[in-house]
């Protein structure tokens, strides 16, 4: 059988286990549901990959390919796609360019940003430890994006550099995207969500920037400051909505781990936290629940004791109540708006939900991608159409 003969027919399997035999597919509360995307695909493939395409590696240039991702897209109800953006010359953007704004089925996809700071901003000196006064001081770009979400520097915007360029490539992309009539829209402004949030004095850029888009944080859902990051409880408002691209609680992020029940339990917990902090500091802000299956990634993210990558895996039968669990919290809670899913094709770090064959815990599993996008569609109805 044809590898496309293949990815069809582990399509329709998908999509026949959500044939709804129980009623729960009816009248469910409408739902936020954006999942990353990336344009950065460059035959051949050069680093290691731990979720394998179906469809095989691709070029993110072949509009085929687009229309293919659009049209499994829709089958699954996933209607906005978050696109990563690394500036205006970047050869992801020019892939972009090249092949997913040409798909003959572009206008019936929403699309918006991920905004890559990592790869636009100054990073600031490692963090000044606890009872140091005074404020690190800049330096330049260049520092490896791990030390960054490992909390080692972050982006301070009293650097001229980091207002200026943030505030430009917002205009930019006003002029270039915003306008598009498929361009995702929340509470009418153009949506921008910023990987990662590693901020500090973000106040004023933010009052500027959110009177153009509607501005999604990262990072600070299942990770909370240190006792000397004090910025992110006191200054939640900052953001219209926060969100976590990996979901991984603290005893899962340290070893290999699975969507235990461990693992869903501190999920909750983590989620009804930081919308009772938000009650109180930001009462505005929403919160988009992270979703994410796997997590597999030798680039950083090692266990200083084995060796071996960190890795978040979901055995069979926790996937239904992880979603469950995520459904759970939804249904109770106003605040929450919706789901972050993490990612459609990051295959560099094994997060994809693109069907796939993937690497995990000393077997493959065939199809996986498209079993949780099942689940999402069984649980979650999207408040715009795919």
């Amino acid at each position: 059988m044809r590898r496309r003969d293949l990815l069809r027919t582990f399509a329709a399997a998908g999509a026949a286990s959500l044939i709804d035999r129980s009623g729960l597919g009816r009248d469910l509360k409408p739902a936020e549901i954006l999942i990353d995307h990336y344009t950065w695909y460059r035959l051949p493939w050069q680093q290691r990959v731990y979720t394998e395409p179906l469809r095989g590696h691709y070029d993110s240039s072949d509009i085929e390919i687009v229309e293919r991702q659009n049209e499994e897209k829709k089958a699954f109800s996933i209607p906005v796609d978050c696109v990563s953006w690394w500036g205006p010359t970047s050869a992801s953007y020019e892939l972009f360019k090249q092949a997913y704004l040409k798909a003959a089925n572009f206008s019936s996809r929403k699309f918006c940003f991920l905004y890559e700071i990592t790869g636009r901003l100054h990073q600031s000196r490692v963090l000044d430890a606890p009872g140091t006064a005074g404020e690190p001081a800049l330096a330049p770009s260049g520092r490896s994006a791990d030390a960054v979400w490992k909390k080692q520097y972050y982006y301070d915007f009293r650097d001229s550099f980091n207002r200026k360029t943030f505030l430009d490539d917002i205009d930019f992309l006003e002029a270039n995207h915003f306008k598009a009539e498929n361009y995702h829209r929340i509470d009418g402004r153009p949506v921008l969500y910023i990987w990662l949030d590693n901020l500090k004095y973000f106040d004023a850029t933010s009052v500027k920037a959110r009177k153009k888009v509607y501005l999604i944080g990262s990072e600070p859902f299942f990770f909370p400051p240190e006792r000397w990051e004090t910025e992110r409880f006191t200054h939640p408002g900052w953001y219209d909505a926060l969100t976590c691209y990996g979901i991984n609680p603290t005893h899962v992020a340290k070893t290999w781990g699975s969507l235990r029940e461990a693992f869903r339990t501190e999920y909750a917990k983590m989620a009804r936290t930081w919308s009772s902090l938000l009650k109180t500091h930001a009462p505005d802000t929403k919160l988009l629940l992270p979703v994410q299956f796997t997590y597999h990634d030798s680039r950083g993210n090692l266990d200083p004791k084995t060796g071996r990558s960190r890795v978040l895996v979901c055995q069979q039968g926790e996937g239904e109540a992880f979603v469950q669990q995520v459904k759970a919290l939804f249904d109770e809670n106003p605040r929450i708006r919706g789901l972050h899913l993490t990612s459609y094709n990051e295959h560099y770090e094994g997060t994809a939900f693109e069907p796939s064959v993937f690497e995990g815990m000393g077997r493959l599993k065939i199809g996986y991608g498209s079993r949780w996008l099942a689940l999402v569609k069984k649980y979650f109805k999207p408040n715009v159409s795919a």
